[in-house]
């Protein structure tokens, strides 16, 4: 059962969780620094001494204590070998007490994926380089990246190129499963790819599993995979399509407006994020609903839970629509803490509120289907972009995506980052923000 949510837990005006708050912030990377790309495509992890940052093109190194000071910036393609990368991605594997990133890159000859893994728990020391070639017939999109206890997995969509001479290779989706002992040990990995036939996105596991689990949210049912097995192990790295679930929801989500612009904000629908943790799993997506008390189509939060229930069998948990009248709500990245409490950090606009950076979540005790009111991380400043161009249409980008990651030392810490409008027009910023869910 789909439930609407919108500021449904009392007396949540100032915080994010009952008896938890917003705890620190500071602004991350600002538009025309290093040559970042449009949109920044924010990403986020937390270490046991740091917080990565990531945008198109650039990757920053904070330090939690003095919480904010810069440790490094580095150029994103010098650290992947992979010059002009986009869809950046970042995670801390707290069990391995690595960091993997990913990334892709185009060009008429050379198309890639390029993942690196750090040699120590030190995000400002070295990394190990692999690579992925791609037929330079096919755009590789939307790369995103999971993990387990035994392995990793880099996935992409192989978008046609039009007009591609020779003909078009293999498009849809790949998959590259990685032996994570081999990426741990630093010397050759073992791999398999695989073309799961449709989209799903690997989830980032928090918990002890040997099984690697993938998601997507459609219009009329939840796709499900798992991956059991270990690349050059025995039988090697197997993938299962598990039963669908029933769903509903509408991913066409429209354009945003925002205060004192004719420009809309490019919002893009469908899946943002998958975490696993504790036997559950939760995917955040941005859809378009027509929030309570409002008559018009805007883009809304939805956020599913799903039990799993052994053997391959998963049953939905809860199923939220989290939006707000006049409001368009986009870009849900999600945390998940040891004591299953969830943050969302997300976008927010209208047509009289600057594109700004907001929170919400909920503890595990509290009634399903419940979310917190909206907190505001970092209220928007100006309109975004001039003269915006996009399909013929008067259209900004933003996004693509927000970041959300726990804290390996504190587990009632969760970090979110997210872009909001900066002055003067056109700038956007990104804010990074400590969540307590004590």
């Amino acid at each position: 059962m789909r439930v609407i949510a919108q500021s449904v837990v009392a007396g949540a005006v100032l915080l994010v969780l009952s008896h938890g708050a917003l705890a620190y912030d500071f602004d991350g990377t600002r538009s025309g620094e290093y040559l970042v790309g449009d949109p920044p495509d924010v990403q986020l992890a937390a270490g046991p001494n740091h917080l990565v940052e990531l945008v198109n093109s650039r990757m920053r190194v904070f330090l939690k204590n003095p919480l904010g000071e810069m440790a490094s910036t580095v150029d994103l393609g010098t650290l992947l070998g992979c010059p002009g990368p986009f869809d950046p991605r970042v995670r801390y594997d707290a069990q391995a007490q690595r960091w993997y990133i990913s990334a892709a890159r185009f060009g008429s000859q050379d198309s890639r994926v390029c993942f690196a893994v750090s040699r120590t728990p030190d995000p400002t020391g070295p990394f190990i380089q692999y690579q992925f070639v791609i037929d330079p017939t096919v755009f590789p999109d939307f790369d995103t990246l999971g993990y387990n206890d035994d392995k990793v997995i880099v996935e992409f969509n192989r978008v046609p190129v039009e007009g591609a001479s020779p003909p078009i290779a293999q498009t849809g989706v790949e998959l590259w499963i990685l032996n994570k002992a081999d990426l741990l040990a630093g010397g050759p990995v073992r791999s398999q790819s695989v073309f799961p036939g449709t989209f799903v996105m690997p989830a980032t596991t928090l918990s002890s599993n040997t099984t690697l689990y993938l998601e997507n949210l459609e219009e009329t049912r939840i796709v499900l995979m798992s991956v059991t097995g270990v690349p050059g192990v025995g039988g090697g790295a197997v993938v299962t399509t598990l039963p669908t679930l029933p769903f509903s929801a509408n991913f066409v989500a429209p354009s945003s407006p925002q205060k004192n612009s004719d420009n809309l904000l490019y919002t893009v629908g469908s899946i943002r994020d998958v975490v696993y943790r504790n036997g559950k799993m939760w995917a955040s997506a941005t859809s378009a609903c027509t929030p309570s008390g409002d008559t018009q189509t805007r883009c809304c939060l939805r956020l599913v839970e799903l039990n799993d229930n052994g053997a391959g069998s998963f049953s939905i948990a809860q199923d939220i629509e989290y939006s707000q009248a006049n409001t368009y709500y986009f870009y849900p990245a999600i945390g998940v803490d040891a004591t299953d409490a969830l943050v969302v950090g997300f976008g927010a606009s209208s047509s009289t509120i600057y594109p700004s950076f907001y929170a919400t979540g909920r503890k595990a005790t509290e009634p399903v289907n419940t979310l917190h009111g909206p907190t505001r991380v970092a209220a928007g400043q100006a309109p975004y972009g001039v003269n915006c161009l996009l399909f013929g249409m008067p259209l900004c980008r933003w996004g693509d995506y927000f970041g959300a990651a726990v804290d390996p030392v504190d587990s009632h810490t969760i970090w979110i980052a997210g872009e909001y409008a900066a002055y003067p027009t056109p700038t956007w910023s990104t804010r990074i923000e400590q969540v307590s869910t004590n």
